[in-house]
């Protein structure tokens, strides 16, 4: 029964959002004659999990028809009803959240029905109030730019005189060269990111970058369009800075965000800020460059500060942006902005992330004061349940069972946790190499610690220092100094 479609989406709806779909499903208007209330309330009695003993299709029938013989085509019929009726509901709830197809779909209807003067007073407000409804993701927002300008080209064809259909004309061409440049190149950039390092561009990418000439096309555009070409200045930066892996471009995106940060709507921002930061991970990943590095932190932490870590309607903060602003302010030994991050903005992870990565931070604290011990005791209090965690916890406890002599418990567990990447099909690739690499220095600089072999020792570095490793490099560095010098 629960893997029916209707109660897969059921299961997905917050009790709001249950009370709604009752509404709509008891709307004539919506149901088209059918009446669905009376198994919705029967469905309530299983709902969320709708993981009881008791759900079955035939306790769902018998309380729908009491006394009667159960018929199982007669529930599947009603199933498969009320699950087109959900799939309504879900895009009608899209439908009314989604600002610009509402305003798309009157434009649409005035032009059908020849009311130009709604027609033009709607169109005239939708220019007017274009920058309040600006969305998270900018190239979505020029693409329905793009379309508002093309609806009213399409609207005044033949309505006007020629010099008012030029102009018309030209708008469209204009927004929709603006659209198709920073389409290509957010496209490209995309490719450049989710390709791995040394793998070819696709060819079209090649052809076209090749044979345009985009400077000149960009220079062109932001005479003629200067609100809205920043934006694909930026994203060219960034597709360069990747496809060349050159940090001269990341620098020229990130002087072109900070020029027009006063023009920016907030949530255009955030997009920003994540894209800068994404394109210093993929540049940090073909070299080692600490002012990189560093710049990363700059960039998260300039994100909490101006309030840009969590998106509009959204109240959680992103796990990712707290684990990567928490380990590099203590990298850097930006105290204050750490107790800050564990005393205020964790509150705003997912309640049940607040306590293990509460206790995950002060660990990471008493590590980098060398309190070892102290350390120690804290990981082990974390609820290893917490999956997000399960990775970060393995490499800190092999960290302070070298630190702490605990060689034994060294060896255990570079094993175990060999094994566990092995056999688990949830770990990205890359991130799987990265702590692979991290295992292979660990366990040939655990072996020359606890035997006689540092002559091994300068081959050892010169590998660690050619291997793209950025997990734990500067501790597996330090690790080598340490026994270099004993």
């Amino acid at each position: 029964m629960d893997k029916l479609k209707i109660i897969q989406i059921l299961k997905t709806f917050s009790k709001p959002e249950f009370r709604e779909f009752q509404r709509f499903a008891a709307s004539p208007y919506f149901n088209g004659g059918r009446n669905y209330v009376t198994l919705l309330k029967v469905l309530k009695h299983y709902y969320p999990d709708f993981s009881s003993a008791k759900f079955s299709k035939e306790n769902v029938y018998s309380k729908l028809f009491p006394g009667k013989e159960f018929k199982d085509t007669v529930l599947k019929t009603m199933f498969s009803g009320l699950n087109s009726l959900a799939e309504d509901f879900l895009a009608q709830k899209m439908f009314d959240t989604n600002k610009f197809e509402v305003l798309h779909a009157k434009l649409n209807a005035y032009h059908n029905r020849n009311l130009e003067k709604q027609f033009s007073d709607t169109i005239k407000a939708a220019y007017d109030k274009f920058h309040e409804l600006e969305i998270v993701d900018p190239l979505d927002a020029l693409r329905n730019k793009y379309e508002l300008s093309l609806i009213e080209a399409t609207f005044y064809n033949g309505r006007r005189n020629l010099n008012i259909k030029n102009k018309e004309f030209d708008v469209t061409t204009s927004v929709a060269t603006l659209f198709f440049m920073e389409y290509f190149v957010t496209y490209a950039d995309e490719v450049a990111k989710s390709n791995a390092i040394n793998q070819p561009m696709p060819e079209i990418i090649d052809v076209i970058h090749n044979n345009v000439n985009f400077d000149e096309i960009i220079s062109c555009l932001i005479e003629s369009n200067p609100g809205e070409s920043y934006k694909i200045s930026f994203y060219y930066n960034l597709y360069k800075a990747r496809r060349f892996r050159d940090k001269k471009f990341y620098f020229e995106a990130k002087t072109i965000f900070f020029n027009n940060l006063q023009v920016i709507p907030k949530p255009t921002k955030q997009s920003f800020i994540f894209l800068l930061m994404n394109c210093l991970t993929y540049i940090l990943k073909s070299s080692k460059d600490e002012k990189i590095e560093k710049e990363r932190y700059v960039m998260i932490k300039f994100m909490f500060e101006n309030s840009l870590h969590i998106f509009p309607g959204d109240e959680i903060l992103p796990l990712g942006s707290f684990k990567n602003a928490l380990t590099l302010s203590i990298s850097y030994n930006d105290l204050e902005f750490t107790n800050e991050l564990l005393e205020n903005h964790i509150n705003f992870l997912h309640k049940d992330l607040i306590r293990p990565y509460k206790e995950y931070g002060y660990s990471l604290l008493a590590f980098k004061r060398s309190d070892f011990k102290h350390s120690l005791e804290l990981l082990q209090k974390i609820d290893l349940s917490e999956y997000s965690l399960k990775l970060d916890i393995r490499i800190l406890s092999s960290k302070l069972y070298f630190e702490l002599g605990y060689w034994e418990s060294a060896f255990t567990i570079i094993e175990s946790f060999r094994k566990f990447l092995s056999e688990n099909i949830n770990i990205s690739l890359s991130l799987k190499e990265q702590i692979l690499s991290f295992i292979k220095f660990y366990s040939e600089i655990l072996k020359i610690r606890t035997g006689n072999r540092k002559d091994e020792l300068e081959y050892l570095k010169k590998n660690l220092e050619k291997e793209h490793i950025t997990e734990g490099y500067n501790w597996l560095m330090e690790k080598i100094t340490e026994i270099e010098n004993q």
